[in-house]
């Protein structure tokens, strides 16, 4: 949905709800050939929220999104490397 304010502001809204399939991780347990029969769908909700200003000089679009996961069999963990002093990071 777009609401228009005024010539140069408007609001926006965008919604979205979806069935993802599973990882393929998450069809065999514990990294065997055993299948997962209880594994299904995964429901995820998508909301986008928003602002544009548009006139002569500037152009400002101001956008925030939220992404929710339904249900899921999928359980992992992101495990960072510990960095020392000695450590160089390039970018």
């Amino acid at each position: 949905m777009l609401y228009r304010i005024a010539l140069c502001s408007d609001f926006f809204l965008i919604s979205g709800y979806y069935s993802r399939q599973p990882f393929f991780d998450d069809l065999f347990l514990n990294f065997l050939n055993i299948v997962n029969e209880d594994v299904g769908n995964e429901g995820v909700l998508g909301l986008e929220l928003g602002y544009g200003y548009r006139s002569d000089m500037l152009d400002i679009d101001l956008n925030v999104y939220q992404t929710s996961f339904g249900a899921s069999d999928h359980q992992g963990s992101l495990q960072l490397p510990s960095f020392n002093s000695e450590t160089l990071l390039f970018f």
